[in-house]
């Protein structure tokens, strides 16, 4: 059964890597496409150190990348975020209505199939190994407030990066839910030590003067412990799970007044957005 829910929506799935000034990689979020649309989670638009924003888009196996769309994170946030509420609810999307993108087919949001405590469900989402991964488990409890969310139970281990995922119906192929998942404390101290990081070796990059110790360069080995601290601290990240798997139910996101009249915001949005694609060469839209 899981193996034909990949099958059918694992095409329409992208990963959302944030790539800082120095060209690493600051954080990892998920999307997924819905008529001309990329809906994912609001954190994706609130990381002030981000300088490019790479959204990838996999084949069958889940690693081999077959489109990639590398874009200004300005321009991302500025000209292509798409506010589906006015309210601090946890999802947003991204415009994506580019020919370059129509051969991406958008997965079925469930509009009228009730959901239930007890029920399964299956998330898919970026991994751990810059790839997409799939897990499953069952809804533990439901509650109503602003976003009607839906509580998943322990087996369901998803990574911080799971956020924006979809929660589908395995037995119909269709969205039921995404993926909000509250940051955990371990995701926090990784924000501090890759900012901390990032000082460090902007620091030690303006000194123009050469220390060495026993035919050793102090500064270059520096700059190289602290690379060191980026990944090690990316790593303990990227396997850190939320404290909380939870999930908003799509029927809210249907039910916005936005989302309602997505064709006369698309129509809208594709007045004012002008983005030119590059060459592969130039870091492009590669489809």
């Amino acid at each position: 059964m899981y193996k034909l829910v990949w099958k059918k929506t694992i095409s329409s799935i992208c990963r959302i890597n944030l790539i800082g000034d120095l060209g690493y990689v600051l954080e990892s979020y998920t999307a997924f496409k819905s008529k001309d649309l990329l809906i994912t989670t609001k954190s994706v638009f609130n990381n002030s150190k981000a300088e490019k924003a790479e959204i990838l888009f996999y084949g069958n196996d889940g690693f081999a990348h077959n489109a990639k769309w590398l874009v200004d994170y300005s321009e991302l946030v500025n000209d292509l975020h798409v506010k589906l509420d006015n309210t601090d609810n946890g999802f947003s999307a991204i415009y994506a209505n580019f020919k370059e993108l129509k051969c991406i087919p958008g997965l079925e949001l469930c509009t009228d199939d009730p959901i239930s405590v007890g029920q399964e469900v299956v998330a898919i989402g970026a991994g751990l190994h810059n790839n997409i991964a799939i897990d499953s488990g069952v809804i533990s409890s439901m509650y109503a407030n602003d976003d009607n969310s839906i509580c998943l139970d322990h087996n369901l281990n998803l990574p911080n990066s799971f956020n924006g995922a979809p929660l589908i119906n395995p037995l119909t192929n269709r969205v039921v839910g995404i993926v909000v998942n509250e940051e955990s404390d371990t995701a926090k101290i990784y924000k501090q030590l890759l900012r901390l990081a990032n000082d460090n070796i902007r620091t030690l990059q303006m000194v123009e003067e050469s220390f060495e110790v026993d035919n050793v360069d102090v500064v270059q080995t520096l700059q190289v412990a602290q690379q060191q601290i980026k990944q090690l601290s990316r790593t303990l990240y990227m396997k850190s799970s939320s404290e909380k798997a939870s999930a908003i139910d799509i029927k809210r996101i249907i039910s916005v007044g936005n989302y309602s009249n997505l064709d006369e915001i698309v129509r809208a949005k594709d007045e004012k957005v002008k983005i030119r694609f590059f060459t592969k060469k130039d870091s492009s839209l590669i489809v």
